[in-house]
């Protein structure tokens, strides 16, 4: 896994340019950085005061705003936003594919490398907790387990992972599983 980097850089199917989908467009950003020669991969608790997604594990980002250039944009803002990650200290090196999160949100991701640690603070009204986990257990996929949800006229898979007693699951654990199927090789099971 120590390549990872690397698969992930030299895929031609990592562009960084976005399409937007009839959904409501959002975008969020995977943060990275190298401590102690291991990757490291800074996630955020939602607040529960909010309307979608309260309390759930989850990456800095947020929903399009028409004065944003474009979706990486809107996760570079809204990584500042949520926990003050300065744009300075990001270099966007991949778009990973589309997922939707949710009933309404097409959620893009985006890699973001940073140089260091980050100090990082969270905007209370949006993340109760900031913390980062060991990037290589989300690059594998036999990791990740599959639960089926229906509604009575659609079925969905829902991934989740679980890496040091924090359980990661739906459109953020989708984005790894996706991201892993991608450096290993493997053909991803989520649906395009």
């Amino acid at each position: 896994m120590q390549n990872w980097l690397s698969k992930l850089i030299l895929s031609p199917g990592y562009s960084i340019v976005d399409n937007r989908s009839q959904r409501i467009a959002s975008a969020v950003l995977l943060p990275v950085f190298e401590q102690n020669k291991h990757w490291r991969l800074i996630f955020i608790r939602r607040s529960n005061t909010l309307r979608h997604h309260k309390g759930q594990f989850a990456f800095p980002g947020g929903r399009f705003d028409p004065q944003d250039n474009d979706l990486s944009t809107t996760a570079l803002r809204e990584a500042y936003e949520e926990i003050r990650l300065e744009q300075h200290q990001v270099e966007l090196i991949a778009k990973l594919p589309n997922q939707d999160a949710g009933n309404r949100f097409t959620m893009t991701p985006y890699i973001g490398l940073l140089q260091n640690k980050p100090k990082l603070y969270p905007n209370t009204a949006e993340v109760t907790e900031i913390f980062h986990l060991p990037l290589e257990p989300f690059l594998q996929p036999r990791h990740y387990q599959r639960l089926k949800s229906s509604d009575g006229q659609t079925t969905r898979t829902i991934y989740f992972i679980e890496v040091n007693n924090r359980v990661i699951w739906g459109a953020t654990a989708g984005v790894l599983y996706g991201l892993a199927c991608r450096v290993t090789g493997r053909k991803s099971l989520l649906p395009r």
